[in-house]
């Protein structure tokens, strides 16, 4: 049986705007990155100039290596970087690709080889740096998993399910979106067993839980203004609280560059399968439509004719603008209704029912002789005395 259709449209538009300067104002999510410089042999090298450049705004930042060889930069912003390293008598080198995620420590050691400083190595297909600074169990969604995996929702939360140790919601359940619906429930995730209730989710640093009920999410970001998702399981610092499971979003920010998108994101009945149990049913499939629009810019901000930022490496933006239009189908709903036989308490006509999992004998109430044991005929009516029932 088929329950009447139900339609809604929401309204939703998100406005990000993010001026980035340097260094960033995302203290919360500052990580850092440490290392020794050495030689071929093994033997370390005090004085090296190491630079850590950001790939996208063109920020650098330099130091020179301690005593022991060692460097280490403190308040790195999340993004990709490239860690060049040079010293007279040797040649320079370039390890490009590294990327930092939230609250990340990390380590990545750096070996000379003997030549002229004029010459460069370039390391351009970094292995993926272990963790090996802290004991954390984490895991991280990148901006290139949440743009090119398959999601049901218009949200970054679903793709916690490809996490391991994690119980997200399922089909129906991620259709549509909202602040506390959808792929948003936060307390419809569990992670490693702990309750969905004790998850601390935020965004650029600011917790996202929405305080009046500890559950659902007080903005709801799509896939477009997210850069990546970081998840810390266990075993991470105390500066994080006690929350069983810390789930940080990142949004995106401008670059050196100008980028721009729009888009329509369109999902409609006409193109989805029915599903199995309407078919056997011969119901039709949800008339459900999903429809968000959306926009996107970043870049670095010029003011024409001041010469400010004329470099391109001071102060970056991120405008995003998506519109939500849904119209949702229940669908139908399989429910046991009895006949009229059944109403007075008469069952020997029951044969069960397809894909209900119904019993084809009813037993005799308690309280009466005989109970739990199948009645005789399945007859329950009220007419014989010894099984009537109120």
């Amino acid at each position: 049986m088929s329950t009447p259709s139900r339609s809604f449209a929401r309204l939703g538009i998100a406005l990000l705007a993010a001026l980035v300067l340097a260094p960033s104002a995302w203290a919360q999510n500052l990580g850092s990155l440490r290392g020794v410089v050495s030689d071929s042999s093994g033997a370390v090298l005090p004085g090296a100039t190491v630079v850590l450049l950001s790939e996208a705004t063109k920020e650098s930042r330099q130091m020179a290596t301690d005593a022991k060889g060692g460097y280490f930069f403190a308040a790195v912003s999340p993004g990709v970087y490239t860690v060049r390293v040079e010293m007279p008598g040797f040649k320079r080198s370039e390890n490009k690709g590294v990327r930092m995620s939230p609250n990340d420590t990390k380590g990545l050691d750096v070996s000379l080889q003997v030549g002229q400083q004029t010459e460069t190595v370039e390391v351009i297909g970094t292995r993926e740096i272990i963790q090996t600074e802290t004991g954390a169990r984490e895991g991280v969604i990148r901006a290139d998993q949440i743009e090119n995996l398959s999601i049901i929702s218009r949200s970054p939360m679903e793709l916690l399910r490809i996490l391991p140790g994690v119980v997200a919601p399922e089909g129906r359940d991620l259709e549509s979106v909202s602040n506390g619906g959808g792929a948003n429930q936060t307390n419809a995730y569990t992670v490693n067993g702990v309750r969905g209730s004790n998850n601390v989710i935020t965004l650029d640093g600011a917790r996202m839980i929405d305080i009046g009920s500890n559950s659902g999410l007080i903005i709801a970001p799509n896939t477009d203004f997210v850069s990546e998702v970081k998840v810390q399981s266990s075993n991470y610092a105390a500066e994080f609280g006690s929350g069983g499971i810390q789930i940080n979003a990142i949004t995106k920010g401008g670059s050196s560059e100008f980028h721009g998108t729009a888009y329509s994101y369109l999902r409609h009945h006409k193109f989805a399968a029915n599903d199995r149990s309407n078919s056997i049913a011969g119901v039709d499939p949800p008339k459900s439509k999903f429809l968000y629009p959306g926009m996107n810019l970043s870049g670095p901000i010029l003011i024409p004719g001041t010469g400010f930022n004329k470099n391109r490496d001071k102060a970056f933006f991120f405008l995003g603008v998506e519109l939500w239009r849904q119209k949702v189908d229940s669908g139908s709903i399989f429910r046991v209704v009895p006949t009229a036989n059944q109403r007075k308490g008469l069952f020997n006509d029951f044969q069960g029912g397809q894909n209900l999992n119904q019993p084809t004998t009813v037993n005799i109430p308690g309280g009466f002789p005989g109970a739990g044991t199948p009645a005789p005929n399945n007859d329950l009516s009220p007419t014989s005395p010894r099984w009537a029932i109120g």
